[in-house]
């Protein structure tokens, strides 16, 4: 979905935490 993209990219100061439950839940 776009939606979780677009959420990952407002969290890129938290992409550390954020890119792994992304990465863990596509």
């Amino acid at each position: 979905t776009s939606e979780s993209e677009k959420t990952k990219v407002l969290n890129m100061s938290d992409w550390k935490y954020e890119g792994i439950m992304f990465y863990a839940n596509p």
